[in-house]
């Protein structure tokens, strides 16, 4: 898998703000999309 090119420019951010978690929600009507594919992608 590739990262985004900026993947560093959010790291920092992140650092900076002291967010160590992210969470993600979504319907149950895409999780055999999710599973299928492999995971969530942008």
């Amino acid at each position: 898998m590739n990262k985004k090119q900026n993947w560093l420019e959010f790291k920092q951010i992140l650092e900076q703000q002291g967010i160590q978690k992210l969470y993600h929600f979504t319907d149950r009507e895409n999780l055999e999309s999710i599973i299928r594919n492999g995971g969530l992608y942008s």
